[in-house]
């Protein structure tokens, strides 16, 4: 028999299923990125509302069954409607949606990266937002979580401080203006 999970998570994706359901991408915190199908979803007088929008957190009660899980159901924690009405804002968040939801593999939990996630869509929702610095961030912070990031505090192949240097794409990080000189030259 399924037993019910109470968890916390934001929706990354929602997907239309035939004519009335939705399937999601929920990353969170209990059960790591999992399939959530909301049966009704799309009718006009569903049960749910906000609390199953994108880029929304909410608190999630599902049926624990094998594959996507059924949706019984969920409160609203966060709408972010600053972020919401301005295209700039929204357009990072999306991006940042979509680079866990390649990311995070199905099942996988990810508390670093959902903790990650939220602060930066709370620091969005700020009237005084950098988005673009908050983006950089944001999607270097990611990929140092998974061990990806570039190289950046020094010269990849003489170890001095880089600055001013040149970002490698090949190397993956900074290189010295002395070393990128003697690449050119070889």
């Amino acid at each position: 028999m399924s037993r019910l999970v109470h968890t916390d998570g934001v929706v990354l994706r929602l997907v239309p299923f035939q004519d009335h359901d939705l399937i999601l991408t929920v990353l969170t915190d209990a059960l790591g990125k999992v399939g959530v199908f909301v049966k009704g979803a799309r009718r006009p007088k569903s049960r749910f509302g906000p609390e199953i929008d994108l880029l929304t957190r909410s608190e999630f009660v599902l049926l624990d069954a094998k594959n996507t899980k059924p949706l019984r159901e969920a409160t609203l924690k966060a709408y972010y409607p600053t972020l919401k009405a301005d295209y700039d804002r929204l357009h990072s968040a999306l991006h940042g949606a979509r680079l866990l939801s390649h990311l995070v593999h199905e099942g996988q939990r990810d508390g670093a990266n959902l903790r990650l996630f939220l602060s930066f869509l709370d620091e969005l929702n700020r009237e005084d937002a950098q988005v673009g610095l908050y983006e950089l961030a944001f999607k270097l912070r990611v990929l140092d979580n998974f061990g990806t990031a570039p190289h950046l505090r020094d010269c990849l192949r003489c170890h001095k401080p880089a600055a001013p240097g040149h970002f490698s794409l090949e190397r993956g990080g900074m290189v010295c203006a002395a070393c990128r000189a003697r690449a050119d030259a070889a």
